[in-house]
């Protein structure tokens, strides 16, 4: 939890979910001083839960291909909330620059923030990625039947390489296979990897055409008594 003051017994009602961005100022007494005003440990129980990172405004394009709205595109936040919208609207298939936090936004180089996925569908897209080679898959658990929460993300397409960042069961991303790495889906979102399948089940499966098909329902994303973790 935040705190309000630089002391382990003032916390704050909010919380800093595990492997998010935190914007903020050392105090150089072992504290964070956040944007916001509040504070956070470096350590914990001697253990370091906050690292230092250098982060880069990067491109990406607004897509409707997974949320198919009929509106015309999506408006910029003054703060991390749906309904803080501006009057400025970022139409399908342009491009905005900045850092993505981890946290369902991405901070904009102008201070206003943008939503990376909308009615949980993901809508931000990095450039790097040509998105017309790309499908949209579903990460589904009714074969491997996994007590998880989803599958973690790897930095490379090696098992071992795990990113802090994980997928949920049930959701539907944007993903295209690579000739050197066969057995993996490269994420539009991020760049990162996920399997193909794990222990012989196959977890991602082709959702090609999205208009005429509902949303996946939780059967698509629950395991025997799925947990807190991450495949």
């Amino acid at each position: 939890r935040y705190r309000r003051s630089p002391t382990s017994e003032d916390s704050s009602a909010d919380h800093a979910t595990w492997g998010t961005y935190v914007r903020g100022a050392d105090t150089l007494n072992g504290w964070l001083r956040t944007t916001e005003g509040l504070f956070l440990p470096f350590e914990r129980r001697n253990v370091v839960v906050l690292d230092k990172v250098e982060v880069a405004n990067r491109e990406y394009i607004i897509a409707n291909d997974l949320l198919q709205s009929k509106a015309p595109g999506v408006r910029f936040r003054t703060e991390k909330s749906q309904t803080a919208k501006t009057e400025d609207l970022v139409a399908w298939g342009g491009t905005i620059r900045g850092v993505d936090e981890r946290d369902g936004w991405i901070r904009t180089e102008s201070g206003l923030y943008f939503p990376s996925s909308h009615h949980g569908m993901r809508i931000a897209f990095l450039t790097d990625f040509d998105l017309s080679k790309a499908r949209p898959y579903l990460l589904d658990n009714r074969k491997l039947n996994a007590p998880t929460r989803g599958v973690q993300l790897r930095r490379t397409a090696v098992l071992s390489e795990v990113e802090l960042h994980g997928v949920e069961w049930g959701t539907i991303i944007m993903g295209f296979e690579e000739p050197q790495a066969p057995g993996w889906l490269r994420l539009c979102s991020n760049g990162f990897y996920l399997p193909l399948a794990l222990e012989g089940h196959e977890i991602l499966l082709p959702r090609d055409n999205l208009a005429v098909q509902n949303r996946p329902g939780p059967d698509a994303g629950s395991g025997p008594a799925a947990g807190n973790s991450f495949t």
